[in-house]
């Protein structure tokens, strides 16, 4: 469904991502460690069009998308939730949640993703005429995901979703996130918490210093004894 080949990104004088190689089949739930700072984020940009390669190739479901647009990106099914949600503070909780139903894809599905959404998140439904920016960390990351749903997507990626939260938050925002899993969404995770990343990826990638380390099942990768010494701080 999605393949990643040879991608290399620079942001102005720095190489940020090295020649990475990742891929992800229809209804995969992948992870993506490793520390601040080493290219998590910008790997699953360039996916969305934000960032451009200067190098490599990427495919989704047969299609270059390398040098598409991140609307036309949208409109194939790749949507990117980024960190921190990038809601639109004065508007409602519907609002937020009518503008991700925008794409065309998306467009004939509003009633029915929004049935969804509040399905899976229910809070939402009640808090639906507040204004985002009087919501609580945790009901923005809500919003956030449930707007990323009213697109409708193939492939939904998650930057840090629960960053922040408390610990109840965390595992009630994990088992959202396993019920979208199981609706057969492709879903790429990248967040600090492992509990949640163990739970959840049935593949993880360690993406350190901008390059592949380490790939495979997720219980594989998180028990190496590198990651564990380097990353989880495990002696």
């Amino acid at each position: 469904m999605l393949e990643l080949n040879n991608i290399k990104v620079r942001l102005g004088e720095a190489e940020i991502l090295k020649g990475i190689n990742l891929s992800l089949r229809k209804g995969e739930r992948i992870g993506i460690i490793g520390p601040n700072g080493h290219g998590k984020t910008t790997a699953m940009m360039t996916v969305s069009g934000l960032h451009k390669p200067h190098e490599g190739s990427i495919m989704f479901k047969g299609t270059q998308v390398s040098n598409l647009s991140p609307q036309k990106i949208v409109e194939l099914g790749v949507i990117l939730v980024p960190e921190g949600g990038h809601l639109f503070p004065d508007m409602t909780v519907y609002e937020n949640l009518l503008l991700g139903g925008y794409p065309a894809r998306a467009s004939k599905h509003v009633k029915e993703n929004l049935d969804l959404v509040f399905t899976l998140f229910p809070k939402l439904k009640v808090l639906s005429r507040k204004k985002a920016n009087t919501l609580s960390g945790g009901e923005r990351r809500m919003l956030a995901v449930g707007r990323g749903l009213m697109s409708s997507p193939a492939l939904l990626m998650l930057d840090e979703p629960t960053l922040g939260l408390s610990p109840n938050l965390v595992e009630e925002m994990g088992l959202k996130l396993n019920e979208i899993g199981k609706m057969g969404t492709s879903v790429i995770l990248a967040d600090e918490n492992m509990d949640l990343v163990s739970g959840f990826a049935e593949r993880v990638y360690f993406l350190e210093n901008g390059e592949i380390k380490l790939e495979g099942p997720t219980h594989e990768v998180l028990s190496n004894d590198y990651v564990k010494k380097t990353y989880l701080g495990i002696a």
